[in-house]
């Protein structure tokens, strides 16, 4: 049974209306830490910092998923794949949220962990926003590349009539 397009467009601002939420909780969360209001433990810190590394991932492979379909035209043998990895990585960047905190126990080298991991979810974000960026660029830039070729040309064919015109003219 296909979803309507109302249907789909629903599931998709439900999912974009609960990364705000979770991103705008964050960001809340940073300014009460800031003013001293609450204690953030390095549990918390590795537990935010693999949650973000999972869910860029599943982002990744979301975007990965949809170029090579849109390149092979082979959407029956990679949706499945893809689909399955990326809830995969979906329901661990849940459990890492929410769970992981309860599990980790403080010490130094979590302190060191939960920096590293943050650094590294921050490089991968970058790297996924870069990626995205270019794969939903890409038809422009090919655009742009063919209409300056057209153009070219067409400035090429108005110089030579103009020059066979002058040569007449003389």
């Amino acid at each position: 049974m296909k979803k309507s397009r109302e249907a789909k467009f629903r599931s998709i601002f439900d999912m974009f209306i609960i990364l705000i939420a979770i991103g705008v909780t964050f960001i809340f969360l940073g300014f009460l830490y800031l003013s001293d209001k609450i204690v953030i433990t390095s549990a918390f810190i590795c537990a935010i910092a693999i949650s973000g590394i999972l869910l860029v991932l599943a982002d990744f492979i979301n975007s990965l998923s949809k170029r090579l379909i849109y390149v092979t035209k082979k959407s029956n043998m990679i949706e499945p794949i893809f689909y399955s990895l990326r809830i995969l990585f979906l329901i661990g960047s849940i459990f890492a949220l929410i769970g992981l905190p309860y599990i980790l126990s403080a010490n130094e080298r979590l302190d060191v962990l939960a920096t590293g991991l943050s650094i590294i979810t921050i490089g991968l974000t970058i790297a996924n926003i870069a990626y995205n960026t270019a794969t939903d660029s890409i038809d422009d830039i090919k655009y742009l590349l063919s209409s300056g070729d057209k153009q070219a040309e067409g400035a090429q064919t108005s110089k030579k009539d103009d020059d066979i015109s002058i040569k007449e003219e003389l």
